[in-house]
């Protein structure tokens, strides 16, 4: 999607504001009414910017751009990490971007893109809905070309884990870190306790276009849906995404604190994952591949202090060993 000769990536639609700033969203208006119909919850997670990157090729240029709730921009050039802004709240800041940088001034032909240095990057952290008043060109700009970005994309489905909950920052997240690592570009639409498969969820899903598919499916679900409720939405979320005819990775739910005995959720989300295995029994073909989430999160040392959320540490080891299994094991990149 373009805007004022940049592009928006991880943006389903855009909608322009009374005073000509445009609000921009993960997931279409007919996804987004579903989660509407679901809780205050549902509606607010949808309309996160988690992920979502304004891109553009240019020598100078001025962002302006705002936040329904405190939080940060990161200002990547390529690959780099340039700098992180922290927003205020409802304040529009104004964001100053110009080249003659270290990555202009020494020769780094060595080094392997993943994105060109050429290309810069405004990537919207968690938990915040941001908004775009201004993009200002001091010198000429223009959208990336496709040689300047990653070939593939990745699309990634999931709970909070997958939305990049605790991670510091977007780009720490475990599949951000897969992505990093495979080379590929990430449709986040992770939904932070949101995660319920809709039906409309799956028929999305089915129609962007992405060439690798993650879908870790169930955390959400586990205090509020039954076994079979649970099992028949998952099954039809995989189900749509293999229509595609691309790689689909499904992933069961990750170590946490239903693992503990005393826990009054284990043996339901013990069943929980026994479904998400029968699903891939019964659907399984050349383009789908299983990881089960307790051999990601091995050691409850990668987890928070709520036991359920990995740390910053724990979000990297995940996405070094899920991209290892993509590349190494499962061949897919």
């Amino acid at each position: 999607m373009i805007w004022k000769n940049a592009e928006l990536f991880n943006v389903s639609e855009m909608e322009e504001q009374a005073d000509g700033s445009i609000r921009v969203y993960r997931f279409p208006q007919r996804v987004r009414a579903v989660f509407e119909e679901g809780s205050e919850l549902f509606k607010v997670v949808g309309e996160l910017t988690t992920g979502c990157e304004l891109r553009f090729v240019g020598e100078a240029a001025d962002v302006t751009l705002s936040s329904n709730e405190e939080g940060t921009v990161e200002i990547y050039r390529g690959d780099f990490l340039h700098g992180i802004v922290r927003l205020r709240k409802n304040e529009p800041q104004k964001i100053e971007l110009r080249t003659n940088l270290s990555v202009d001034k020494y020769d780094i032909s060595g080094y392997k893109e993943t994105f060109s240095t050429a290309v810069w990057r405004v990537i919207s952290d968690h938990d915040m809905s941001v908004t775009f008043h201004a993009l200002d060109a001091i010198k000429p700009i223009r959208p990336p070309k496709a040689e300047e970005l990653p070939r593939k994309k990745l699309l990634a489905y999931g709970s909070s884990i997958t939305h990049s909950a605790i991670a510091l920052h977007y780009t720490n997240s475990y599949i951000a870190t897969v992505g990093r690592l495979l080379g590929v570009d990430v449709l986040n639409k992770g939904m932070g306790g949101s995660c319920f498969c809709q039906k409309e969820v799956g028929d999305y899903i089915a129609s962007e276009d992405w060439d690798i598919a993650t879908l870790e499916l169930g955390i959400n679900m586990l205090e509020s849906v039954p076994v079979e409720e649970y099992e028949k939405r998952a099954e039809y979320i995989v189900k749509r995404a293999l229509e595609r005819g691309k790689p689909v990775v499904m992933i069961s739910n990750f170590t946490s604190f239903r693992d503990f005995p005393n826990d009054k959720f284990k043996e339901k989300n013990d069943a929980y994952v026994r479904c998400y295995e029968r699903i891939y029994e019964r659907l399984q073909c050349e383009n789908l591949y299983y990881i089960r989430g307790r051999d990601i999160i091995t050691d409850i040392g990668y987890l928070a202090a709520d036991l359920i959320h990995p740390s910053p540490y724990g979000h990297g080891e995940m996405g070094r060993k899920i991209a290892k299994k993509m590349r190494d094991e499962f061949h897919i990149i």
